[in-house]
């Protein structure tokens, strides 16, 4: 989630400095429809790439976190397996993220007359503008990290005392033995 939002601000900043060459664009002929069609697959690219790379980072931090919480004598095991919900909330988050940043990006290009945008261009400024959308993004961003960074230092911390609770048996010397009994 925090990488989508990531996306997305990325994706609004992007739409706000293309300005120039989005309006001549549109001053050439090009339609209001087939510009925003591209910021939409520009979104959806930056998307999937963001999931990918988020489910990547996700299954690496799992496997690493109980590689550092587990300890020669106390092997904690966590199955933490990306099955179909986990998959499916994904494509649901980034599907949010792909209509909203292009949807966002195309609304702020086309918004603005290309004429204008134009003479900005020419002049090497750029428009003073509303940015309520690029600092919504930015406040959802800094109220995410923190609430992650939080979450995270208390997960570990529970996981830590949960794996160093006696189980009130002699764990040496038990049998583990799995049987199949559907043969």
């Amino acid at each position: 989630l925090l990488a989508c939002v990531n996306v997305a601000s990325l994706l609004l900043a992007q739409a706000t400095a293309r300005g120039h060459e989005l309006s001549v664009r549109l001053a050439l002929g090009g339609s209001r429809w087939r510009v925003a069609r591209q910021l939409m697959m520009e979104s959806a690219i930056l998307a999937t790439l963001g999931m990918t790379a988020g489910l990547g980072v996700a299954y690496a931090a799992a496997r690493v976190l109980v590689a550092r919480v587990s300890t020669q004598t106390a092997v904690v095991s966590l199955d933490l397996p990306i099955d179909g919900r986990v998959l499916a909330f994904t494509l649901a988050v980034g599907l949010v993220t792909t209509l909203v940043a292009g949807t966002a990006a195309a609304w702020r290009v086309n918004a603005a007359a290309p004429l204008a945008l134009l003479a900005d261009g020419a002049r090497g400024t750029i428009g003073v503008r509303r940015a309520w959308v690029s600092s919504l993004l930015l406040s959802a961003q800094v109220a995410l990290s923190l609430a992650l960074v939080i979450i995270a230092g208390l997960f570990i911390g529970t996981f830590t005392v949960l794996s160093r609770v006696p189980l009130g048996f002699d764990h040496e010397r038990v049998l583990l033995a799995n049987v199949n009994v559907a043969q």
